[in-house]
């Protein structure tokens, strides 16, 4: 399998939307599937990045008490939008 040449994003967008419009139905759901897919690994990469970095500030082992001192602010109205 060769390596595709470098394209810059300016070059890129447009031959992307082009491409796109000459999908079929199938096609288009498949490439929609895949982005969907990218995206979501994305979150999920940024989201454990955050947890880790929440673990090594201690943020986890105190997660029980946060969540203790949210639930009685909530109960009390405290820091509630109208």
């Amino acid at each position: 399998m060769s390596t595709p040449a470098l394209i810059s994003p300016d070059e890129l967008r447009p031959l992307l939307h082009r491409t796109v419009d000459t999908l079929d139905e199938v096609e288009l759901e498949t490439v929609h599937r895949v982005i969907l897919r990218m995206r979501m690994e994305q979150s999920l990469d940024r989201l454990d990045t955050l947890t880790d970095e929440m673990r090594e500030k201690g943020v986890m082992d105190r997660l029980p008490q946060i969540i203790a001192e949210v639930r009685a602010r909530r109960q009390a109205g405290v820091g509630m939008a109208k």
